[in-house]
């Protein structure tokens, strides 16, 4: 069985990636917009690789060493950034507009996000080869 952290990098890539099709902004003039429509969508490319890489079977054979690990701690931290990026767009566009909020989506991608950067983290420090 997998580490929990390297299990909580997949949850936190499951998480973000359903929640890119949630509402991330609504806008008076553009009504809601998901996180796919809203350009958000990059943000799986690092989550899926980094998901791949805690959890496929092939992972356990690479060899010991905190490389991998960390590898995969930088990978979940871009995607991280990312996704506080779009958030900040998405804040700016409420802001621009005068009206809307900030949807369910969002919040919940960078939770997802903070999720596999958190798992990784605990993979990393017990010492799992990821």
């Amino acid at each position: 069985m997998p580490h929990p952290g390297r299990l909580l990098v997949g949850l936190g890539a499951i998480v973000a990636g359903v929640a890119l099709l949630g509402p991330h902004v609504t806008l008076p003039v553009a009504g809601t917009v998901d996180g796919i429509h809203g350009a958000s969508w990059p943000v799986l490319v690092p989550l899926v690789v980094a998901a791949a890489a805690a959890l496929l079977p092939s992972a356990r054979t690479v060899p010991p060493g905190p490389g991998a690990g960390v590898g995969l701690l930088l990978v979940c931290c871009a995607a991280t950034v990312f996704a506080a990026i779009k958030l900040a767009d998405a804040s700016t566009a409420v802001e621009a507009a005068g009206a809307g909020s900030i949807g369910w989506g969002a919040l919940a991608v960078i939770a997802g996000c903070g999720a596999a950067v958190a798992g990784s983290a605990w993979a990393v420090i017990a010492g799992v080869r990821s």
